[in-house]
């Protein structure tokens, strides 16, 4: 008893307790990194240590794997099958935030899936607490989800969660047009890109349309210059030589379409 007052009965110890002999002591809480949501606990295995990845920061006698905080650069996922198990998933690529004095953090692990006040590039969503899916990608940016930097639908084998990212185009030097489908693509030499679909010729009443190339994607295909200008396609599959060339001393090319001077 304590105080003068004597106990009379023996009550069983409470959640993120446990008691592993029958001697005069009080129960003992669970180790930090471990929690128990019964009563009654008689050994400290009976402690459920936290998911890979997590912690309780320090904290001991915890009663729910609520209580287990995924490391900064994991974030917390729930499945079901009958019971809910709760791990922590590597973060994606696109999704991890360099923050100054507390190195790399996860955008997935915050409320409103930003990176300090600035929002994940790109449209992320999942279902109630599964993995994280991007779905799109703004204009001027790849979708990528694979090891090879391409995009496939996530049933397919070759989609890697970890690998997903909106990939930026550079602004001189590439253009994309179906920024969810196709990867950057180099700038054709008679065009001058902005990193997105903008179709800006070089030389002005030069004709280009979109057209799909198997094994590159959408690009910009030039189909005829004005007069004075011949049109050079080049050899490359996607189209960066493609140009038109003002005819040489001595030379002239009448009409559009044309091929030589």
């Amino acid at each position: 008893g304590t105080n003068g007052t004597n106990c009379t009965v023996c009550t069983a110890c409470g959640s993120g307790y446990y008691k592993d002999a029958a001697v005069a002591e009080g129960c003992k809480a669970c180790p930090a990194n471990t929690y128990y949501g019964g009563t009654g606990a008689e050994a400290v295995s009976e402690c459920v240590a936290c998911p890979d990845g997590s912690t309780t920061r320090g904290l001991s006698g915890q009663t729910s794997v609520e209580a287990c905080a995924c490391d900064a650069v994991l974030y917390r996922v729930v499945s079901g099958g009958g019971a809910d198990v709760v791990s922590c998933v590597t973060c994606p690529t696109g999704a991890e935030c360099q923050d100054e004095g507390s190195g790399k953090t996860c955008g997935l692990g915050s409320v409103n899936l930003t990176c300090g006040l600035t929002p994940l590039v790109g449209n992320w969503s999942r279902v109630h607490e599964s993995t994280y899916t991007l779905g799109s990608c703004p204009s001027g940016y790849s979708l990528v989800n694979t090891l090879s930097g391409t995009s496939v639908d996530a049933g397919n084998s070759l989609y890697r969660h970890d690998a997903q990212q909106c990939v930026k185009c550079l602004d001189e030097s590439q253009y994309i047009i179906r920024s969810n489908v196709d990867t950057c693509l180099k700038c054709p030499r008679g065009l001058k890109c902005t990193g997105d679909a903008a179709l800006d010729p070089v030389v002005v009443g030069s004709e280009w349309v979109e057209e799909e190339v198997a094994g590159v994607g959408m690009i910009y295909r030039l189909l005829s210059c004005p007069s004075h200008y011949s049109v050079s396609l080049g050899s490359e599959a996607d189209g960066s030589l493609q140009e038109c060339v003002a005819c040489g001393k001595g030379q002239e090319c009448f009409g559009t379409n044309g091929t030589n001077c």
